[in-house]
């Protein structure tokens, strides 16, 4: 793909002493690094481990979240049986649940249940996230087979780590939008929610923080601020009247961008990105995002310390397989180094050296790799047997799942 660069500024607009400087750099010509290199040197940096915990019996692990010390699963007891009160009448199909939500301390490898649901009041448990010092889950209303996306047959959830107490939240604020589809990503102590009608023509973006409970509808990309734990502050501002646009599960989408980051140092950056930014991680050195929200055969790293920009190339497992198509799914970042799940393989690039490491190539495990998450220094990807995958009918014998520390 085409990446019209045209000048990228950056903006010293705050020091310490209050001077201010001006800095302009990162020519269209500036675009480095097409491929990384290959490394066997990334290995002392990385620990990996393979963790396996047994579910009981008919159990299915339906949520899956990490925090600093923890990983949360929802286990999930789904019993399906035809009431037979009707007879002579179509069969009713009912589901029974007996659901909780677990968690597996990763240190102390502790495993214990932390709230149990009742049948009445919780069906269908998913899209577990930690945000601030709650676990978010959303459910379904009804006991019914058949459903589909639309709001008014879900409900957001609020679980309290420290209290273990659940709260329904945002019931009155969604109300209008009963009939759209939705996405909830949590970013700190904020949900960014995503609605659209099913035309794809009406869309809205929100941000709830959690520890106010403030909503508000985001109007412009300039709305939505984000601040990670080391102090690094980023906010995104569109051009006049450029509404903000969301990948229904894909993540943050801003056209035309005005990016300003400010640092611990107080200084404060601008920089101007003519693509999109998709799916965004960034710190205090380095914004990694793609530019498509379907097919993600490259990545950009923007090292808005160095004026450097980085056009990441999936990498090729087998140089035998030149021809096929790599992709990146997902990924995260700490220091220096880029974790990435790349199509079925974990990859670890050094966005310093320009080097890149295969961690794991999943097919030759015979596992399929899902969501990847982290949590400071701490990666988790969740995995299935191929041969679970493959019988839709049987139930996961295990949570199945990698964990990776990563020196920087």
């Amino acid at each position: 793909m085409k990446r019209l660069l045209s000048i990228i500024c950056i903006l010293s607009l705050l020091t310490a002493c209050n001077a201010s400087s001006k800095l302009d750099f990162l020519k269209a010509d500036y675009l480095t690094s097409a491929e990384f290199a290959s490394s066997k040197q990334l290995k002392q940096d990385i620990v990996m481990q393979n963790k396996q915990l047994k579910m009981p019996k008919k159990a299915n692990v339906a949520g899956f979240a990490l925090s600093k010390d923890s990983v949360f699963y929802v286990l999930d007891y789904a019993h399906l049986f035809i009431d037979q009160t009707n007879s002579g009448k179509v069969p009713k199909f009912i589901k029974e649940y007996q659901t909780s939500i677990r968690a597996y301390n990763l240190s102390t490898e502790e495993e214990k249940e932390i709230f149990r649901f009742s049948n009445a009041d919780y069906k269908e448990i998913s899209d577990l996230q930690v945000v601030g010092d709650y676990l978010f889950f959303v459910d379904y209303k009804d006991n019914y087979l058949n459903h589909d996306g639309r709001l008014a047959n879900w409900q957001f959830n609020l679980l309290d780590l420290r209290t273990h107490e659940v709260k329904r939240i945002l019931e009155k604020e969604l109300q209008k939008f009963s009939q759209y589809s939705f996405s909830v990503e949590a970013r700190n102590a904020k949900l960014i929610l995503s609605v659209e009608d099913f035309s794809g023509k009406d869309k809205h973006s929100f941000v709830y923080d959690v520890v106010n409970t403030k909503f508000k509808e985001v109007k412009e990309a300039k709305d939505i601020q984000q601040i990670s734990s080391d102090g690094l502050k980023f906010t995104w501002q569109t051009k006049p009247q450029t509404k903000l646009k969301v990948a229904n599960n894909s993540g943050l989408i801003v056209e035309a961008s005005e990016l300003n980051v400010q640092t611990k140092k107080t200084k404060q950056l601008k920089v101007l990105l003519p693509s999109p930014i998709i799916n965004p991680v960034f710190n205090e050195q380095y914004l990694v995002y793609a530019e498509s929200r379907d097919f993600k055969d490259h990545l950009y790293a923007l090292d808005y310390v160095n004026g450097k920009l980085l056009n990441i190339k999936a990498a090729s497992i087998d140089a035998n397989e030149s021809k096929k198509r790599n992709y990146f799914s997902d990924y995260e970042l700490v220091g220096n180094k880029l974790l990435a799940i790349q199509t079925n393989s974990i990859y670890l690039y050094d966005l310093t050296t320009q080097t890149c490491q295969l961690i794991l190539d999943a097919d030759l495990e015979g596992v399929s790799l899902h969501e990847l998450q982290r949590s400071d220094d701490t990666f988790c990807v969740r995995y299935t047997n191929n041969c679970e995958r493959a019988d839709k009918t049987k139930k996961a014998a295990s949570l199945s799942f990698y964990t990776f520390k990563i020196g920087h």
